[in-house]
């Protein structure tokens, strides 16, 4: 009996074991920086909570990321949908609304996600402005510096789209950084005079040469 007992522990160990690993096989990370500029100021965005959500509708983990723009989420791979962004505090509004936007988590990936800029002007009739811009120089250099456990995980674009347009065959290319080449120097001119004539200089006429002639010589 105890043989028994002892083989069934095992068999649930292993099982244990197997679903942990595949856990964290399935375990992806993106990257996300978010500026928030309210009437015509830069605000922190640390009270900001961005809704994401998975295929199943599960809740997204994320995490802002100290004295930073940028947030670190983790997820299963597959398409993400941004449900909301919330900045009440910030913002004076309850939410903005981001549900058309969405992302697909490539395995073996950091995702960069983009830049987000929230520009909001409470005097204005169209009082709410959102642009996406690629900054992924910045990015990497964040994820350098801050999450060397990363550093083994290539960087990927897989920016914000319409969430019509998020295909898991747009498969990112790994980011490497390039170092512009400098402009050659100008080459050192060369220095050049041009003579200008005299107009009042006559050039000696060339006298006829006569051969020398050795008068002692018969």
């Amino acid at each position: 009996m105890l043989k028994i007992l002892t083989r069934v522990y095992l068999i649930l160990l292993a099982a244990c074991g197997s679903l942990t690993a595949n856990k964290e096989e399935f375990k992806t990370y993106s990257l996300i920086s978010v500026k928030i500029i309210y009437d015509g100021e830069e605000k922190k965005n640390e009270a900001c909570k961005i809704s994401l959500r998975d295929t199943e509708f599960n809740n997204v983990k994320f995490r802002h990321e100290k004295n930073s723009e940028f947030f670190l989420v983790e997820s299963k791979p597959g398409k993400i949908t941004l449900n909301y962004m919330r900045c009440g505090l910030i913002l004076k509004i309850n939410s903005v609304n981001l549900n058309d936007w969405g992302f697909f988590a490539h395995p073996d990936f950091v995702n960069y996600l983009g830049h987000v800029t929230i520009i909001y002007q409470p005097d204005s009739n169209e009082n709410l402005e959102i642009k996406i811009t690629d900054k992924i120089d910045e990015a990497s250099h964040f994820l350098s510096k801050n999450h060397p456990e990363l550093k083994n995980i290539p960087l990927g674009k897989s920016l914000l789209v319409d969430v019509a347009k998020v295909k898991p065959s747009d498969k990112p290319k790994p980011y490497s950084a390039t170092t512009p080449t400098p402009p050659s120097p100008p080459a050192n001119p060369v220095a050049t005079t041009t003579e200008t004539p005299n107009p009042y200089y006559t050039p000696p006429t060339p006298s006829a040469t006569v051969p020398y002639r050795n008068p002692y010589k018969n």
